[in-house]
């Protein structure tokens, strides 16, 4: 055959709970980003099957009015416009709503963001200096969130951010799950967490090669990959741990 198929996922499964929060782990190439794409509906030029359920309903990821949203990883705001010309504007375009609830509502999004103080500073560019990585990540979030989704899904929420703006973004996105009556779920790729951005996630979905390898809690992963016979050192972190097992790039054998 000249042009074979190339499967990029294979049979993977798993779950978001309601207001919580699901990290997809794996090597580079193991297919995390592509599943959020399929997640969302963004992929045109590949055949995709399988089904999604949201609230015990199969839905089309590529209706345009089912409640997902997707933040992916490069840059996807406007950066000559503030935060708050940025919310405002997805908000008129996506809500049908009178002026004033608009604002109110872009204005307490942006709070809990901890974005009020820069909320009328350009974003930046290439060109002009403007916000941090974090308070950029955050305006993305908030560009999404003013759609009220259900499910937001996040591709990378926390590349080129160091440990702390990480654990910030992650902590943020933590306690607007906690604190929106089950309103608003979460599904978001990482790559190399560490620990403490490890215990902020409900469930992991660990793919190997576009493949499902484990799915569960954290806690739940050690005595399962053990029984396999990856006992994790006491000297290894769980992110390294993890992602040993996940690359086949890494030997595994003790």
């Amino acid at each position: 055959e000249s042009n074979p198929k190339k499967v990029i996922l294979n049979n993977v499964s798993g779950y978001v709970k309601c207001g919580g929060i699901t990290a997809v782990m794996g090597a580079s190439a193991s297919g995390k980003s592509v599943l959020l794409q399929a997640l969302s509906g963004r992929i045109q030029d590949m055949s995709v099957g399988g089904k999604v359920w949201m609230d015990g309903k199969v839905v089309n990821p590529r209706n345009p009015n089912n409640p997902i949203a997707l933040v992916p990883q490069g840059d996807s705001v406007i950066g000559d416009l503030t935060a708050r010309e940025v919310t405002t504007q997805t908000a008129l375009f996506k809500r049908n709503e009178p002026r004033e609830q608009i604002d109110q509502d872009v204005n307490e999004l942006l709070e809990k963001l901890g974005l009020s103080k820069v909320a009328d500073g350009i974003i930046g560019t290439l060109i002009f200096r403007g916000l941090s990585g974090g308070q950029k990540k955050r305006v993305e979030i908030a560009n999404e969130l003013i759609a009220s989704p259900s499910i937001l899904l996040l591709d990378e929420p926390t590349s080129g951010l160091d440990s702390s703006i990480a654990y910030e973004v992650i902590s943020c996105l933590r306690d607007l799950t906690r604190t929106s009556k089950c309103h608003l779920s979460i599904i978001l790729t990482i790559h190399q967490p560490n620990s403490r951005l490890l215990e902020l996630f409900d469930h992991l979905l660990l793919l190997e090669q576009g493949s499902c390898l484990f799915f569960g809690t954290l806690e739940e992963s050690f005595p399962y990959f053990a029984d396999l016979g990856f006992v994790c050192p006491p000297i290894v972190t769980a992110t390294d741990y993890l992602l040993q097992i996940s690359d086949t790039n890494f030997a595994t054998k003790e």
